[in-house]
């Protein structure tokens, strides 16, 4: 998504200098495949039309009609052939979005779609603010660190703006019209669901902001002041924040151990046992099954080691959703045996979790059935004390 929002920038800052046409169609080429790799990549469609209408000035309305329809026009036929696959797949060209379709019924679809948002109305409006100060890697809300170098450089884009040649001024505001439009739909889309403020979904705004953030390196590297060269003093604090992030990377690389697998002194299984701890356990414990098997995870969405015998709770919602659909113990067990699932994995500590945060989709008698179903199952097998692999009876008792 970055690579295409990079490519959609410095195609717009061709077009704007020569108006040349082709130009435009590799901006749209560029927007339709970041829309195509994430939905949210829509805020590049919408920036770039921006950009167009900007441009209005001086231009005839039909010629301003016929760019916007040609930018638009070939960012949609780039992303043809990932709606025309949806449709093929499941009949939805937004799978899984929107509509029911495919294994997205009309109750997964509500699960996935009504996460609770995250901050109140009052806070969008400081929404980079919040992003770089809040945003924490794997923690709920932005879920990532972004870092503060963005929003305190480009904040000083402004700097210097009078001795700037007109070509770089209209690479600024160009930028500065993909930033402004990201952020604000950015703003909007996450009062929808709480899902929509991660900042990973609007990756394809970070190099118009990076590009922001390093005009306002460059201006505060010209200034002095009292005897202050300001680029240095900008200069020794990017260093300082990447030395920090390296320092951490860097004992991150130690502990995680990798060279050790590498040089042949530890296997990948101890590699991934001493870095996934139970987890791992539990996907060779997978893995150990007769090769018919097949195992059903609740509240565990990480089914990469154990394919294909296993299938995740990608969305964490399949108790929620079978619990609804099936209601009794007796036919949710019933649809589990016909979808050919002969072993359970129960993910304890996802549960209690998910329990404890005090989800607004669970309901306490959802947590009673689980605990009939349990009681109606054979004995589990106990795997590092937050998973329990049980096997599934040929008949319901």
């Amino acid at each position: 998504m970055m690579l295409h929002g990079t490519g959609m920038l410095i195609a717009f800052s061709d077009w704007k200098e020569g108006k040349k046409q082709s130009r435009l169609v590799l901006a749209g080429i560029f927007a339709g495949m970041a829309l195509a790799t994430k939905y949210t990549a829509g805020i590049m469609l919408l920036a770039g039309l921006t950009i167009i209408s900007a441009e209005f000035r001086g231009r005839r309305l039909r010629d301003l009609i016929g760019d916007m329809a040609l930018f638009s026009g070939i960012a949609a036929a780039v992303m043809t052939p990932w709606l025309l696959k949806n449709v093929l797949a499941t009949g939805n060209p937004f799978y899984p979005l929107i509509f029911p379709a495919g294994t997205m019924d009309s109750l997964r679809l509500h699960f996935y779609q009504s996460n609770p948002v995250f901050g109140s109305w009052g806070e969008i409006h400081l929404l980079p603010w919040q992003a770089t100060v809040w945003g924490i890697d794997g923690k709920t809300g932005y879920s990532a660190s972004i870092g503060p170098l963005l929003l305190g450089f480009s904040l000083m884009a402004w700097v210097g703006w009078s001795a700037r040649s007109q070509k770089e001024k209209d690479a600024i505001r160009l930028a500065l019209i993909i930033v402004i439009v990201s952020l604000t739909l950015w703003a909007i889309a996450s009062r929808m669901s709480g899902l929509l403020i991660q900042t990973r979904l609007y990756a394809s705004l970070l190099p118009a902001w990076a590009f922001l953030a390093g005009v306002g390196f460059d201006a505060l590297s010209r200034q002095q002041g009292a005897g202050i060269r300001f680029g240095r003093v900008a200069t020794a604090l990017i260093l300082l924040i990447l030395g920090f992030n390296l320092f951490r990377s860097g004992v991150e690389f130690i502990q995680r151990g990798p060279l050790q697998v590498l040089s042949g002194s530890q296997t990948q299984t101890e590699y991934l046992s001493a870095n996934l701890g139970a987890y791992a356990t539990a996907m060779e414990a997978i893995k150990a099954l007769p090769s018919s098997s097949k195992v059903l995870m609740l509240w565990e969405t990480r089914s990469y080691y154990c394919l294909p015998l296993c299938d995740g709770d990608e969305v964490i919602d399949r108790w929620f959703h079978d619990s609804r659909l099936y209601g009794s113990v007796h036919a949710i067990l019933e649809s589990w045996r016909l979808e050919g699932y002969t072993h359970l994995l129960y993910h304890r500590a996802g549960a209690k979790f998910i329990r404890q945060a005090g989800s607004r989709f669970f309901i306490e008698e959802d947590w009673a059935k689980l605990e009939n179903l349990f009681s109606a199952l054979p004995s589990p097998i106990e795997i590092g004390g937050n998973y329990q692999l049980y096997p599934l009876p040929k008949d319901n008792p």
